[in-house]
């Protein structure tokens, strides 16, 4: 799952939802949390195009997660990287059709009759991109208690008011294939209720779950957030569009991005990658010096080399781009072969492959990359057993 807009404000939910076993990342977009993008710079391409770049990271397509203004970059990222984006789910949201931008919607018949309330929310923010305390805590954070409102409100910073006005572009059949969930809460006090309401009628939500809470269910009701969004990831993952070509949806939250809900998985995907290339360079290095020191190996142990510990984890990391599990499981099991294979050859029987019985003068070369192959092995056991699990759970 991909969560974003300030990474910050997601982090209780993305707890949850890592203990849930799930894989979460999430991301500041340009000028917000600890991105120090000046304001003038920021347009709602460029926080499309940021969502894309950290979608792009993912081995497998996300589900994008975007709150309040994250539902218009959600739907424009999407728009922009369709391939890259399992589902996208819209936490009180805005949810923009195509030629729309956010102020559009706050001129909507549901949006201005509520403007006799204390607050709200796109008015107050380009008045002043800074919101003041006060009429965050009424209008985003109604429903936290004391402390989780002052940490939120603390951390604000100045909102850039320029994708607020962006019409977002959408080409026609961009977002076919990927099913959209909304999280509609009851007393948010930012965007309506009607306008949410409004906004789910008029496009198509595959489902939606209703909280009766504020517009920051994240803070106020972390827990049924966090179920709301298994239970779509679920749904997505078992009812993909009649005729879509996307992979299973695996959780991959992005906009608020979760720094490891999918990102997780990617990030785990990166670090096998990086173990299994290693080991092949360590497996060319330690092959060299067998050579030099005259090492022979039999015919069946070459075939176990080459087959198992070469072309085996190879394999496996080519079958992780259209099955990550099977992938995952045929580097597993060929690594776990490799490292007993060297661990019984060169450290406990009394062969010839035995370190202590290389030629001196290539020992040296021949016991540290001997080594350095259990190591890659054994990492890569762990590091593919773990994204095959994150992708059997999430």
């Amino acid at each position: 799952m991909v969560l974003f807009s300030g990474a910050w404000i997601w982090k209780p939910l993305m707890d949850r939802l890592r203990a849930a076993g799930h894989s979460v990342e999430a991301f500041d977009l340009p000028g917000l949390g600890d991105d120090r993008t000046p304001a003038k710079d920021v347009t709602l391409d460029a926080c499309a195009a940021r969502l894309c770049e950290v979608l792009a990271g993912n081995a497998e397509p996300a589900i994008v997660v975007g709150n309040s203004m994250g539902g218009i970059i959600a739907t424009q990222g999407a728009a922009n990287c369709p391939e890259r984006v399992a589902a996208l789910v819209y936490v009180a949201a805005f949810v923009p059709q195509n030629g729309q931008s956010l102020l559009d919607l706050t001129k909507l018949p549901e949006e201005l009759a509520t403007r006799c309330r204390p607050i709200s929310l796109s008015t107050e923010i380009l008045r002043s991109p800074a919101m003041p305390a006060e009429a965050s805590r009424q209008a985003i954070y109604g429903s936290c208690a004391e402390d989780v409102a002052a940490w939120a409100i603390a951390r604000q910073r100045p909102q850039p008011v320029a994708p607020f006005a962006t019409p977002v572009s959408i080409q026609p059949g961009a977002l076919d294939g990927i099913s959209r969930y909304y999280v509609l809460c009851r007393k948010d006090r930012a965007i309506p209720p009607p306008l949410q309401r409004r906004m789910i009628a008029e496009n198509g939500c595959a489902d939606v779950i209703e909280l009766d809470t504020d517009h920051t269910p994240h803070l106020s009701m972390t827990n049924e957030l966090a179920e709301a969004l298994q239970r779509f990831a679920t749904h997505a993952s078992s009812h993909a569009p009649e005729g879509s070509q996307r992979p299973d949806c695996h959780a991959s939250l992005a906009s608020l991005v979760l720094p490891d809900m999918k990102t997780t998985g990617s990030s785990t995907w990166a670090w096998l990658t990086a173990a299994v290339l290693a080991h092949l360079a360590v497996s060319v290095v330690h092959g060299a010096a067998h050579a030099q020191a005259n090492v022979p190996l039999s015919l069946a142990a070459n075939l176990f080399v080459y087959i198992v510990i070469l072309a085996g984890p190879l394999i496996g990391l080519a079958l992780t781009w259209p099955a990550v599990r099977i992938g995952s499981w045929l580097i597993a099991v060929t690594m776990a072969g490799a490292l007993v294979f060297g661990v019984v050859n060169h450290f406990m029987l009394s062969s010839p492959d035995h370190v202590a019985h290389v030629d001196p003068q290539w020992r040296p070369l021949f016991e540290t990359t001997a080594i350095l192959l259990a190591v890659t092995e054994a990492l890569s056991v762990g590091l593919a057993i773990r994204l095959a699990r994150e992708r059997s759970t999430s």
